[in-house]
């Protein structure tokens, strides 16, 4: 049987085809679809609650709350400037503030309403590097004096759990953020992020990574990090990057199928088509 032979003009177009399809099979695979930006102050920390709102601390300790597609709901601006050092909303019921300066933390209803603030000198704290709510209501605090990490009741008043850690973590390091979740107490130092179980016990350590803060959604860990969100997942530790617009980003949050972005004056939304 005779072969049938192609034409030149006939090889240029199944090249060319096979080209726009490759072509289009990558700008289709983009995972983060822009949608749009809103004008912002320079945030210093954020955080997100279960509903998807949006909560940034600003200059001077100024809070800002808004809802999910970014329109500001509440302000909190403060009688005297402190600077916030973690900010936590994940309880929804309240949002939890950490000033290091002033050695206190505070508590704020869903207005973002000034609520009860403690300082750790009532709780025989040397100096409190971090600290951040706990799943029961209780509150996890890393004293630098004592090296330990401190469990505490606000209603009784008492530390009911202290672990000495100069055993389980060696060398000078950096504690940037720490937080609860699913049951197991992240540090994300600058020697690695170090994960421990409710009684402190050490149960491994993931690779340092340059970002200060990390943040979850679902069974992933996830940050910030050299131009793209980078998802750890917690039980097979799988690892994904996802690349993101170039923009000096220093941010990221993550609900849904919705990525916000923050830069020094804008959040920037996305929409996450796939992973």
């Amino acid at each position: 049987m005779m072969k049938k032979k192609l034409n030149k003009h006939s090889v240029l177009i199944f090249f060319t085809l096979t080209f726009l399809g490759s072509f289009s099979t990558l700008t289709s695979a983009q995972p983060l679809h822009f949608l749009y930006k809103k004008s912002i102050d320079t945030p210093k920390k954020v955080s997100t609650d279960t509903y998807g709102n949006l909560y940034l601390a600003i200059e001077d300790g100024v809070i800002r709350k808004y809802d999910p597609k970014g329109e500001l709901l509440n302000t909190y601006s403060p009688a005297q400037p402190a600077e916030i050092t973690l900010l936590e909303a994940w309880k929804t019921v309240n949002t939890f503030a950490f000033y290091q300066d002033f050695q206190q933390l505070t508590l704020f209803d869903r207005q973002l309403s000034k609520g009860e603030t403690y300082y750790f000198s009532d709780f025989d704290f040397g100096f409190v590097a971090m600290a951040t709510p706990a799943a029961d209501d209780n509150y996890w605090a890393f004293d630098q004096v004592s090296f330990s990490l401190k469990k505490l009741n606000l209603k009784t008043r008492e530390v009911f759990l202290e672990v000495p850690l100069d055993l389980v973590v060696s060398g000078d390091f950096t504690l940037k953020h720490i937080r609860e979740y699913q049951n197991l107490l992240y540090f994300n130092t600058s020697i690695g992020i170090k994960i421990f179980d409710l009684f402190g016990n050490l149960i491994k350590t993931l690779p340092n990574t340059e970002a200060n803060q990390i943040n979850f959604y679902k069974n992933n860990l996830y940050f910030l990090e050299e131009g793209a969100i980078n998802k750890i997942n917690l039980y097979n530790s799988t690892t994904k990057a996802i690349p993101i617009p170039e923009g000096n980003f220093q941010f990221v949050l993550m609900h849904e199928k919705t990525v916000v972005l923050f830069s020094d004056n804008e959040m920037a939304f996305y929409r996450l088509d796939h992973e």
